[in-house]
């Protein structure tokens, strides 16, 4: 799912993806994107695990911003961690990175057009520090 996610989501905060591909021989996937700096995880304990309020409003304002983009193309990500928030390198260094979409999916049906159906009892995905109480009651993520 990363692949089709990654060429479908572009936009600003979403990695480039570069290059894409199989290994042959051991019929593995690969995918090359841009390079980014560091995570918000390595950021933080950069700044001795404190932000200003300003830094926190900054990546906040960022992050609902490239999770409406990502939402407004009908894919939810599953995976939103520290780890997977990243910050751009030299010219981008202010743009914080969305990364991760490899438990991605979509939330549209295809065969409808709507909204996918709301089910219990489905497993954990995620990071289960992370995920809501939805995820870990076992319902549909949308």
């Amino acid at each position: 799912m990363e692949f089709q996610s990654l060429k479908h989501l572009r936009g600003v905060g979403i990695p480039e993806l570069r290059h894409s591909g199989i290994i042959a021989e051991k019929d593995n996937l690969y995918l090359v994107q841009e390079l980014l700096g560091p995570t918000l995880e390595d950021l933080f304990n950069f700044c001795e695990r404190r932000f200003t309020t300003k830094t926190s409003l900054m990546i906040f304002k960022q992050m609902i911003e490239r999770l409406e983009h990502v939402h407004a193309l009908g894919i939810i990500n599953r995976d939103v961690k520290p780890e997977n928030i990243m910050m751009g390198l030299q010219n981008k260094s202010h743009i914080v990175h969305m990364i991760d979409f490899g438990i991605a999916r979509s939330y549209i049906n295809k065969k409808t057009g709507k909204h996918i159906d709301f089910q219990t009892g489905k497993n954990l995905v995620g990071t289960a520090r992370y995920v809501s109480a939805n995820a870990h009651l076992g319902y549909t993520l949308s």
